[in-house]
Formats: C-alpha cells, sequence, structure tokens
C-alpha cells in the first residue's frame, strides 16, 4: 500500500510542483542518504524499525515502509520547506529538536523500538538531523534548487 501511496504522490508532485527536473536527482539522493542513514542505525541497534529486511547478521535495511517515507519527505525539501532555506541555523535548530520528536512518534505508531534509554535515539538523531537538515538545504541552495514551486499557495 505504501508503494502505491508514493507513486501516487510522485505523479502529482511532478504534475503540480517540479520546475526544474534537477529537483528529481535531488529528492533521489536525499533519499538515498536518509535510507542509508536510517540503515545504519538499524544495523548498530540504534532503532529497531518494524519490518526491517536483513542482510546478514549485522547489516539491516530499513523496511519498505520507511523507504517510502523518505521520498515522501524528499518532495517537500524544496516547496513545503521552502522557508527554511538560508535561514541554516534555523534549521539546525528544527533537525536537532523537532525531528527526533517525529522519529519517537514513528516509534510509537509502527510499533517500532530504539535503544535504551530512549534518549540516547533522541540524541543521535538530533545530532545527525541538526548536521543533514542545513546540510541539504546549503546543497540546495549551490544548486540553484529553491523555492521550485509551480503553484502558488
Amino acid at each position: 500500500m505504501s508503494l502505491i501511496a508514493v507513486a501516487v504522490l510522485l505523479i502529482i508532485h511532478s504534475r503540480f510542483m517540479i520546475r526544474d527536473n534537477r529537483e528529481w536527482l535531488f529528492i533521489l539522493g536525499f533519499t538515498s542518504v536518509g535510507i542509508l542513514i536510517d540503515s545504519f542505525l538499524q544495523s548498530v541497534g540504534v532503532i529497531q524499525f518494524s519490518k526491517a529486511i536483513e542482510v546478514s547478521d549485522s547489516v539491516s535495511i530499513i523496511p519498505v515502509w520507511m523507504m517510502c517515507l523518505w521520498v515522501a519527505f524528499s518532495t517537500t525539501l524544496m516547496h513545503g520547506l521552502f522557508w527554511l532555506h538560508g535561514r541554516f541555523r534555523f534549521a539546525m535548530l528544527i533537525g536537532g529538536f523537532a525531528v527526533p520528536g517525529s522519529y519517537y512518534g514513528g516509534l510509537i505508531l509502527s510499533r517500532s523500538s530504539a535503544i535504551e534509554p530512549i534518549w540516547i535515539m533522541l540524541i543521535i538523531v538530533g545530532l545527525i538531523w541538526a548536521a543533514l537538515l542545513p546540510s541539504v538545504l546549503f546543497m540546495a541552495q549551490k544548486c540553484g534548487l529553491t523555492r521550485l514551486r509551480k503553484v502558488p499557495l
């Protein structure tokens, strides 16, 4: 079901939002980075996603539903989160403090788990996102991929 939902999202996104085809590379790149980061966190035991894909005894990949979330989130960076472009310190704060709460909520809703005590996971995710979000927005700015909206809000 998540694959169908993401396919529909991408069709709608392509039709109404994408103005510069380079955004597809950005979505693919950010999705790939997100999958790698969360798969690493899964493999080292910081987070244990339900229905993770076991590659070997020490390596696992995040489940398909989580990959779909990464694709969906990647589509928001140029549009829904355009107000963060150029505000790198604020993006660092959002990444460091808001995103760990989102992970925590996602863990509860998905019946997944995290390392105990939970604050360890929150700090690790916060540090990663405090660096990741402003870095991605900076790269988008350097590539000229800011405020790429077809339809006015």
